[in-house]
């Protein structure tokens, strides 16, 4: 596929200019030791390596790359879309390996994808495995992002499904739906023995500051051995990284 430049290629960098397509994955994390930081010293080294992609005029992917080539001062080279298919199938293709993007964010793409072809008509359940298999996530993580698709539109809370699709886990929504679902019908929301299990451990770990907990972590890594110390330390990498920690005394 040919590639060519662009003279005035800047005001494809601001998000009107982006196919909707290509929004349905939420973009590089940034910040100095953000994906995105680690893309501009990729390219600063080794110039742009992929080309972006665009279809009538707008960017279909390649929108961190884009933003990465202006930071790092680089001309980037563009193609024209001659995909098969839509143009969503083809962007989940090039993304859902490409980099680390959660199964909840998958699932994300999942439902806008489904949205696309078929709005908001029932799709039959193969269909929803062929799905699942496109953007490799199980099947359930499909039919948890429909559910909680169709709460978010009940309630009128599109923030439920851009917190999936910033990195919010699809259980953890579903934890938050159970809750408000429980306060709705009258459960004291300051007496979890009538919440969810769920979110009763979700608020017990909001209360525990992070010294805390590290210092359990400390305990539990010296006692595990094998594939479940491995898994504990994957989960405390995350927790580090995404959870908001209690730090002060209230």
């Amino acid at each position: 596929m040919n590639s060519y430049e662009i003279k005035d290629w800047k005001p494809l960098c601001e998000p009107a200019n982006w196919h909707e397509a290509s929004t349905m994955f939420a973009m590089m994390s940034t910040g100095a030791d953000g994906e995105l930081e680690g893309l501009v010293s990729s390219i600063k080294a080794s110039g742009l390596l992929n080309p972006i992609t665009l279809l009538d005029n707008k960017v279909l992917d390649g929108r961190n790359r884009l933003l990465a080539c202006m930071s790092a001062g680089v001309v980037p080279r563009f193609q024209d879309w001659a995909g098969k298919g839509s143009p969503e199938e083809w962007v989940i293709a090039q993304n859902a390996t490409r980099r680390f993007i959660s199964s909840s964010q998958k699932a994300y793409a999942a439902l806008c994808l489904i949205r696309k072809l078929y709005g908001k008509k029932e799709i039959a359940g193969d269909r929803r495995i062929q799905i699942a298999d496109m953007v490799g996530v199980g099947r359930h993580y499909v039919s948890d992002i429909l559910k909680i698709a169709e709460w978010s539109a009940q309630h009128a809370r599109p923030d439920i499904l851009t917190a999936i699709k910033e990195g919010e886990s699809v259980p953890s929504v579903l934890r938050k739906i159970d809750f408000m679902n429980a306060v709705a019908s009258g459960a004291n929301p300051n007496d979890h023995a009538e919440c969810p299990t769920g979110q009763v451990i979700y608020e017990f770990l909001k209360l525990i500051p992070k010294h805390s907990m590290r210092l359990a972590y400390d305990s539990a890594e010296q006692w595990l051995e094998g594939d479940r110390r491995e898994r504990l330390r994957k989960y405390w990498a995350r927790l580090d990284k995404e959870y908001a920690w209690t730090t002060d005394k209230r």
